[in-house]
């Protein structure tokens, strides 16, 4: 009998096959290898700590922007809008001012009497004086005043009325330039009840009752420091 032949280039395609798939086991072995599904899942995570990273800026530079957007449509009852305009200038007849220095800094008195609104008297002090920033103290009382405290979840300022004579226990605010450049004041302040129990928040308006004395350290313009 004839031997049995194979078919020309039959061993070399069976040994050309047996590389392919050891190479292939190979490559399968190294992929699967606990080192290299490490790798891969290490990279994976590394893609979602990227991805919650610039989420997580994002909300971070979009916060402030939506703080600061005033909701839409009016307040609901009990509440005062966030821009609502302070009481008009001329209603602090009794107002007078005193100059301090010189010195490092200005410093200021304000006198208020009985029937003079704080909130228009100081509005007008900041006008005059075109103070860039500066800080208040004073001490006093009032017949009646409306304080307010915002709710984030509302957007506006919940209004708190007081209808009887109290003290000024703390008195503390600001004077600072807006974005227009024009002069604000803003102040918060705690009164004390005839009971002896207080309400505090943001100074909206206050009819003052018997006086009312404001110290202003003008601050000056300042100048940015390097950190």
């Amino acid at each position: 009998m004839s031997a049995r032949r194979n078919p020309p280039n039959a061993g070399s395609s069976d040994r050309r096959a047996a590389r392919l798939s050891e190479d292939d086991g190979l490559r399968n072995g190294a992929l699967k290898s606990p080192h290299n599904i490490a790798a891969s899942q290490g990279g994976q995570g590394e893609i979602m700590r990227l991805s919650i990273t610039v989420a997580a800026a994002a909300l971070l530079l979009a916060g402030p922007a939506l703080a600061a957007a005033p909701p839409a449509g009016p307040p609901p009852p009990g509440y005062i809008a966030r821009n609502a305009p302070p009481p008009a200038k001329g209603a602090a007849p009794g107002m007078k001012m005193t100059e301090y220095g010189p010195a490092m800094t200005h410093a200021y008195k304000v006198n208020f009497v009985a029937g003079d609104e704080l909130v228009s008297g100081m509005t007008e002090v900041a006008e005059t004086l075109k103070l860039k920033q500066a800080t208040l103290t004073g001490v006093g009382g009032f017949i009646s005043a409306v304080l307010s405290w915002y709710d984030p979840a509302v957007g506006h300022f919940k209004r708190i009325e007081i209808d009887q004579k109290c003290e000024v226990t703390s008195f503390v605010g600001t004077i600072s330039t807006d974005a227009q450049g024009r002069s604000t004041f803003h102040a918060h302040v705690a009164l004390a009840m005839s009971d002896g129990s207080t309400k505090s928040g943001h100074l909206v308006s206050a009819q003052i009752n018997p006086i009312m004395e404001v110290y202003i350290t003008d601050l000056g313009e300042g100048r940015p420091l390097a950190r």
